[in-house]
């Protein structure tokens, strides 16, 4: 265990081992007090805990004003080598470090609690053996945590990658009566209509849900099937090819659907499958993770279209306040959204000269590349 102290009060780093009951104490009491996402919930996080501890060196990480618990988080510590030379370590936000396990992609990450510190990132870039990194990573970081990390990163070589996280204001369609076609544009409107008319020729089209975890478990399998044939006509693989990521997701439905935080919806008619979505419910958000859509040659089926229309509508007349469709540029995202917010995937990097030139490889690879795609 190490204790850093400032002037604005103390981190502890501790280990799992030992200790885990009274992380989970923590988290749950700082979980009860701050405002924070699904991501940064103790039902994300044990599961998380679970899946990856195994597999990776994780810490969890306390922040104190007096004797009193402010903030809690954990650091993922992980090795490896830069451009595939130059030694390096780094540390990360909620995350292992670990591409594959990282797989799972947190977002509106953070820190839970009270981190508003003046020299929060000097005390935890400090902290033993943290002193000794040279990476600090802020995956899927939330737009307020950002603006803290930029606002102490002066010592730091500061890099962001945003992205724009599109959502529904579910108020609004209550407002048009349910009718969520009137907030959309005409060419949108008429794309679902389209769709819909088309699938309703073989049969009227159902909108169903699972009501309990097998349930849960079948249609997660059957998304699987879609959505890995989808990825595979474009050459890819998918997210169901990551074995870490399927194994964290099944652990996550047999975790928090009995807390009524998991979502899984399927779509069909008399003929065949149009698709799967699945998510999240928390504190009156749904937040889109994945998706099992049954594509078809014909541009005149839209199976997402109509299945994220089907399922806004459910959820703006359970009374919801938010559909999320988390991070992403997706064309569907965008135009069925009503706003969008930011998250953003930050490093810091300490000003050593092998990371310095670590920084001028990768740029002329990276425009190297572009020049051969030009040439």
């Amino acid at each position: 265990m190490e204790t850093h102290v400032r002037k604005q009060g103390s981190l502890e780093l501790l280990p799992l081992e030992g200790n885990l009951e009274r992380v989970e104490t923590t988290w749950k009491y700082l979980q009860s007090k701050y405002p924070h996402s699904f991501f940064t919930s103790w039902g994300w996080m044990e599961t998380w805990l679970q899946s990856h501890a195994p597999q990776a060196d994780i810490r969890c990480v306390i922040g104190y004003r007096n004797t009193e618990p402010r903030f809690i988080f954990f650091v993922g510590l992980h090795s490896y080598r830069k451009s595939g030379i130059l030694p390096t370590r780094s540390a990360h936000l909620n995350a292992t470090g670990i591409p594959a396990l990282d797989g799972i992609t947190i977002e509106y990450n953070s820190v839970l609690g009270d981190f508003q510190f003046s020299d929060f990132i000097e005390m935890f870039t400090q902290l033993k053996p943290l002193e000794k990194y040279e990476e600090f990573e802020f995956p899927g970081a939330s737009d307020d945590f950002v603006q803290l990390v930029r606002r102490q990163s002066e010592p730091f070589f500061y890099t962001s990658n945003e992205q724009p996280s599109y959502y529904v204001d579910l108020s609004m369609v209550r407002d048009e009566e349910g009718d969520f076609l009137k907030l959309l544009s005409s060419n949108k409107r008429q794309q679902i209509r389209r769709t819909l008319r088309e699938y309703e020729r073989e049969g009227p089209v159902r909108h169903t849900w699972a009501t309990t975890v097998d349930e849960a478990l079948d249609m997660f399998d059957e998304m699987g099937t879609l959505h890995t044939a989808a990825w595979q006509q474009r050459g890819k693989q998918g997210s169901f090819a990551n074995p870490d990521w399927v194994r964290f997701h099944k652990q996550l439905i047999r975790s928090r659907f009995g807390e009524g935080e998991i979502h899984i919806s399927k779509v069909s008619n008399e003929a065949e499958v149009i698709g799967y979505l699945y998510g999240f419910i928390y504190e009156g958000s749904f937040l889109f993770c994945q998706c099992g859509l049954n594509y078809q040659s014909s541009n005149k089926k839209r199976p997402g279209l109509l299945s994220h229309y089907l399922l806004i509508k459910h959820f703006a007349e359970e009374g919801l306040r938010y559909y999320d469709f988390l991070a992403g540029e997706g064309d569907y995202k965008q135009s069925l959204s009503t706003h969008k917010t930011r998250v953003s995937w930050v490093s810091l990097q300490r000003r050593k000269a092998g990371l310095r030139v670590a920084r001028v490889a990768k740029m002329l690879v990276m425009k190297g590349r572009r020049l051969l795609k030009t040439a």
